[in-house]
């Protein structure tokens, strides 16, 4: 019998008959949970809308944290839009903490700052400007000189590690492993940040109980990078991380239409390598 099943006789014993779990039984128990807990996670970050819904009704938890997340948090990090949606009908909730940073939903959510996954939670990030309070005039006295600020003083000149890139679509080709392997990603209006990170192609991954990692596979889904990068006088370096997944992209941009640098996707059984690149602007 397997540990899915087996879990899910034992809860059925425990609801009908009222006994309590022997300490052996209900650590398999447990052991099921925890296990089917990775296969949610898992599913999440994919977008497996049908792997989320059986996990759940396997016994999984909807709150349940595997690797430091929980299943919604996973999904509004990959921006899994459908998992959102029935992770909340599923009473999943915002307001725990559900990061590895020990950040609530909600507050991952607004720190991620996309609109589609705002919306989807409810969060209004438009903050409605107040107006400052009228100064009123005492009787018999002059009104008050407002108060001029203070000139600015400027700072150290800051030496350019690259140019201000400018706003659009960049694409180019990755170079390494697998030749056509290809990288795209957005930078912001006003050239400071850099989104929709995205690696097309393959990487080599380790068949069942190897160590070696020799097959060649799509990498998928897998290898859009989460998050926003920051640009600093022309240069980025980021990392980020799920449970089981890292990713590392770094660059610089030597004109403002082009940019330099190289990328990395790595998983527990699969590894794309650090694979070099060169981008153009291709469109706004």
């Amino acid at each position: 019998m397997s540990r899915i099943v087996l879990g899910a006789v034992l809860s059925a014993l425990l609801t009908i008959t009222g006994l309590e779990l022997l300490p052996g039984s209900a650590a398999l128990a447990q052991s099921s949970v925890h296990n089917n807990a990775a296969e949610l996670i898992a599913a999440a970050s994919i977008g497996d809308l049908k792997g989320v819904m059986a996990m759940l009704a396997a016994g999984v938890p909807v709150d349940y944290r595997r690797g430091g997340y929980t299943a919604l948090a996973t999904a509004v990090l990959f921006k899994r839009e459908d998992v959102v949606r029935y992770l909340l009908t599923q009473g999943a909730r915002l307001d725990i903490p559900a990061t590895e940073g020990d950040l609530t939903v909600r507050e991952f959510a607004l720190k991620q700052g996309n609109p589609a996954m705002l919306a989807l939670l409810g969060l209004n990030t438009q903050a409605q400007p107040v107006a400052p309070a009228p100064v009123k005039p005492v009787p018999g006295k002059p009104a008050p000189t407002p108060i001029k600020p203070a000139p600015a003083v400027p700072g150290p000149a800051m030496p350019a590690h690259g140019a201000r890139p400018q706003p659009g679509t960049y694409s180019g080709e990755l170079t390494g492993n697998y030749k056509g392997n290809r990288i795209s990603f957005r930078v912001s209006g006003d050239g400071t940040r850099i989104t929709d990170i995205k690696m097309t192609g393959y990487w080599r991954c380790a068949e069942s109980g190897s160590l070696y990692k020799t097959q060649t596979k799509p990498v998928a889904s897998y290898g859009e990078m989460p998050g926003i990068v920051s640009v600093n006088r022309g240069a980025f370096t980021a990392t980020a991380k799920v449970p089981y997944l890292r990713w590392d992209f770094e660059g610089r941009f030597p004109s403002p239409t082009t940019v330099s640098g190289s990328f990395q996707v790595i998983a527990s059984d699969c590894d794309s390598y650090r694979q070099p690149f060169n981008a153009v602007r291709t469109g706004r």
